[in-house]
């Protein structure tokens, strides 16, 4: 509040409400509003009570984030996939379903934490899926 009121807020509202406060008398007429000094802290002054709520995370927590680190991505245009891995066709879909999951492994290996974890999962899924086309038909 201070900040926004030695900024020009008060003449901001003085112009469109037509009144004429000083910035002492808005700020004490914010204290009275708020009735309670804890509450004028809070709510006007952006100033959380008690140890607990003086943060949201602890300055501690954001300090171990704060690192660079390479940011693995791919970006493929439309034409950019059937080059790679070829049209979509239900006759060929596992075979290039297989094509672009070994391409993700290769590409990300870095972010799976374990291959064959990512290998089980994989296959799991394959599996279900296979089962769910059968039922289908």
């Amino acid at each position: 509040m201070s900040d926004a009121i030695s900024q020009g807020l008060v003449e901001l509202i003085n112009r469109a409400r037509g009144t004429s406060f000083t910035r002492e008398s808005f700020l004490a007429d914010c204290r009275s509003r708020a009735r309670q000094e804890e509450i004028f802290e809070q709510a006007y002054m952006c100033n959380p009570l008690g140890a607990s709520t003086n943060h949201i995370v602890d300055w501690s927590a954001i300090e171990r984030c704060r690192y660079d680190y390479e940011i693995i991505r791919v970006h493929f245009e439309h034409s950019q996939i059937i080059e790679r891995f070829g049209e979509f066709s239900p006759g060929r879909e596992q075979g290039r379903e297989e094509e672009i999951s070994d391409f993700i492994r290769k590409r990300f290996l870095k972010l799976f934490s374990g291959r064959k974890l990512l290998l089980s999962r994989f296959r799991r899924r394959r599996q279900r899926a296979g089962r769910s086309r059968r039922h289908l038909h």
